[in-house]
């Protein structure tokens, strides 16, 4: 990782890759690398130990029924961790097989 130094008001970083954290509407926490592949290494970390690449549905909560097709429905879902709205296609796997077995 980089280090900030300062003197007499001047900030120099020596590093070229940073992450920006904002913790809260008026506050933001960087940390500097000094190499991409550092940088992307401890970003996939944070995401995943925060649950973020975690693809089960589990981390969805439901919210209303946003429309029905031939395979499944589409259900309007909130992130359990961020709150971002999605929209997601719960799909009745038996039904895909049986329509690719017909069209052989």
């Amino acid at each position: 990782m980089g280090f900030i130094t300062a003197s007499k008001k001047k900030i120099t970083v020596s590093a070229n890759f940073c992450l920006a954290f904002i913790i809260s509407a008026n506050q933001l926490r960087f940390i500097y690398f000094d190499n991409e592949e550092t940088l992307q290494y401890w970003h996939t970390e944070i995401l995943r130990r925060q649950g973020f690449l975690d693809k089960r549905i589990e981390q969805y909560v439901p919210i209303s029924n946003l429309g029905e097709g031939s395979f499944g429905l589409v259900v309007l879902s909130k992130h359990k961790f961020s709150d971002v709205k999605v929209a997601v296609k719960v799909i009745k796997k038996s039904l895909i097989e049986e329509s690719f077995m017909a069209n052989d």
